[in-house]
């Protein structure tokens, strides 16, 4: 950041990229300017804040996109780092980034608040903000309709997919808008776990009814919604149970992460900490 000795007092903005230096937007992602400009953000709130200390109030709307897991964990432990000083607010439509959130901030004992509703009358009209995996577990969910708890699970199970996929090396299908479906996914993902003997030995007997009961899925979110209706409470239970039993064998709630491949490590699946670990060739 340059500020111009004489002129409009704007500031030159700009970045390196392989030796070369240039325009951010010539040289960074979408995700990596908006972090720019976020970071520029946080800057100017804690020079005021040096200056008025008692305005301690941090607001954030909706702030992230376009970023990886890994950047949307490290800004979410950034801000409750280095902003503790402050009240702070964050909307977002991001429901990862809402999670990571939610995780590193146990300690603050935030509030989480989702829009149920909105109205010039009326204001915002708020409601509490579970994630699938809590509403599954909840009494709301477990009293829900068969069709509900197999939309919320499928909806699980395909954010668990994206992030196995991705932190496993998986390979997928390329498709040019990165709207991945389930079922490449799951396929793909399933193969790949055959041939880690610890975590198939562990996680077999879930993956095996999550294939067999996956098409209920497609069934639930049908635009013929007699079809909904016929799925029975069982089904619904068993294939609930199995994707949150599979939740519970990949994502680590201590290091906030899903299980990934260590490259240094090679055929070992962990998180950072190693409270889930699995080796190919145990």
């Amino acid at each position: 950041m340059k500020v111009p000795d004489r002129g409009t007092g704007s500031i030159a903005l700009t970045g390196g990229f392989h030796g070369e230096q240039g325009d951010l937007r010539g040289c960074y992602s979408e995700g990596l300017v908006d972090s720019a400009g976020l970071c520029i953000f946080l800057a100017i709130r804690r020079l005021h804040n040096s200056q008025k200390p008692e305005l301690a109030i941090l607001i954030l709307d909706d702030v992230l996109h376009s970023v990886d897991g890994e950047h949307r964990l490290a800004t979410a432990k950034l801000i409750l780092k280095e902003f503790k000083d402050h009240q702070i607010i964050i909307t977002t439509h991001d429901p990862l980034w809402f999670e990571n959130l939610k995780a590193v901030g146990q300690v603050r004992n935030f509030r989480h608040l989702r829009i149920a509703s909105w109205s010039l009358t009326t204001g915002p009209v708020w409601g509490d903000h579970l994630s699938d995996y809590e509403w599954l577990k909840s009494p709301e969910g477990l009293a829900a309709k068969p069709a509900d708890r197999v939309i919320k699970a499928g909806r699980l199970l395909e954010e668990m997919l994206q992030n196995l996929c991705d932190g496993l090396s998986v390979p997928v299908p390329f498709r040019l808008r990165g709207d991945y479906t389930l079922d490449p996914l799951w396929v793909n993902f399933l193969s790949k776990s055959k041939k880690n003997a610890a975590f198939y030995a562990v996680a077999q007997s879930y993956l095996e009814k999550i294939d067999e009961l996956r098409r209920l899925r497609n069934l639930a979110g049908a635009h013929y919604n007699q079809w909904a209706g016929l799925l029975t409470g069982n089904e619904s239970k068993e294939l609930s149970d199995a994707i949150i039993a599979l939740r519970e064998h990949v994502y680590c709630p201590a290091c906030i992460q899903f299980i990934k491949r260590i490259p240094e490590l090679d055929g070992i699946w962990s998180c950072k900490d190693e409270h889930l670990k699995y080796k190919a060739n145990p």
